[in-house]
């Protein structure tokens, strides 16, 4: 654009209004990119993004985006809301306290740093949603009994109680494996989730937005942080309620279920461990985005997360193997050799697993030699 023109343009602009950069071209000039981007379509496209950091919500405007969870979780848990003190067994006091506190704690973190429910509120989402899979789980499922009838009512109960929280806190550790970071202008202050809450670090040093930076972690490690979090949610209200069980520990059980996560395999374990498996699996089926809304993720994709996800179960090489299997539906070794430094994988097991997964999960693939054949074809094509 010659000089002459940018002076007509920067007087039209001053007159008439508009933009104050060089976005109107004059015919002969429509091929001429201007050398200044226009800020508007750089804001909406940049990349890599600058964040404009999570903003502070408080307790209830968080939860009250997640109000039909909670009337589904009331549905099925049956706790009472009448009476208003606070030793009373309600919904309120069991349920929607600790989870007050809980947000407290993970605010609006994301689950992950790019596997499932990645996105911003993404760990209080899936908190919930496996939470009350879990109580769906443990409401279907046989609790052996060890008692008479009117204590067995009063324990599985307490058991349905169990199973919601520990699939409530299952992933809380993961508050340890990021940097929070203050974006409020001026402000500049890490928190620190040992001492005290997101939302209480925010409010001491009046901060109104942060930024979330993930660091370098091992798989699963999160868990064995998780069981923190049942002293530091639940209340004097919710321990008694617990404590109803006189035959068995069962705040015991819950310390064991999420700190021993990958290995325990007791009756909240199994609940807990189902719910995050389907909630998982369903939210990395899709890959959400504001502006171009909902789309399925790829197949290749979600076989290579299954492996990653599942990696300590596929008995690599056998080294849990042994004459007689203690659990006839787990899969069969998967070998592997390094060879030149290539490597080898057992095709049919690793294949065959995958397949399976897929079809606990309620993924439309075929199965069989066609699904193998198909699997393989996705994985080299990346598709």
């Amino acid at each position: 654009m010659s000089i002459i023109s940018r002076l007509f343009l920067k007087i039209r602009v001053a007159l008439f209004g508009g933009p104050d950069h060089d976005i109107i071209f004059d015919t002969d000039d429509e091929y001429d990119i201007p050398h200044t981007p226009n800020k508007d379509v750089q804001s909406y496209l940049d990349y890599p993004s600058k964040p404009a950091g999570i903003t502070l919500f408080s307790e209830r405007e968080i939860l009250s985006v997640h109000a039909n969870r909670l009337q589904e979780i009331n549905m099925y848990i049956g706790l009472p809301n009448s009476d208003l003190s606070e030793e009373a067994y309600t919904f309120t006091n069991l349920v929607i306290k600790p989870l007050y506190e809980y947000t407290r704690w993970i605010h609006l973190l994301p689950a992950s740093e790019n596997h499932h429910h990645a996105g911003t509120g993404g760990l209080l989402t899936h908190s919930l949603e496996t939470a009350f899979l879990a109580l769906k789980f443990a409401y279907s499922t046989e609790l052996l009994p060890i008692g008479l009838q009117d204590e067995e009512q009063t324990r599985k109960r307490r058991y349905l109680y169990a199973a919601f929280i520990c699939g409530l806190f299952h992933d809380a550790g993961k508050i340890f494996d990021v940097d929070v970071i203050s974006s409020t202008p001026g402000v500049k202050s890490t928190w620190r989730p040992l001492s005290s809450s997101l939302m209480d670090w925010a409010k001491s040093n009046r901060i109104f937005s942060y930024e979330v930076i993930w660091r370098k972690r091992q798989a699963n490690e999160h868990s064995v942080r998780a069981p923190v979090f049942l002293e530091r949610c639940l209340n004097d209200t919710c321990l008694n309620y617990l404590s109803d069980v006189v035959k068995e520990r069962l705040y015991d059980k819950m310390l064991s279920a999420l700190g021993n996560y990958t290995t325990s395999d007791d009756f909240i374990s199994r609940c807990m461990r189902t719910a995050d498996w389907h909630s998982t699996g369903t939210d990395t089926s899709y890959r959400y985005d504001k502006q171009s809304g909902i789309r399925a993720s790829d197949t290749a994709a979600r076989a290579i997360a299954i492996l990653k996800d599942n990696i300590s179960t596929l008995n690599i090489n056998g080294f849990d193997s042994s004459s007689v299997r203690h659990d006839r539906n787990s899969p069969p070794p998967v070998h592997i050799m390094i060879i030149g430094g290539s490597v080898y994988i057992n095709e049919h097991a690793a294949l065959d697993f995958i397949l399976n997964q897929f079809k606990h999960l309620g993924i439309n693939f075929p199965d069989g030699d066609l699904g193998r054949k198909a699997l393989t074809d996705l994985l080299l094509s990346g598709g």
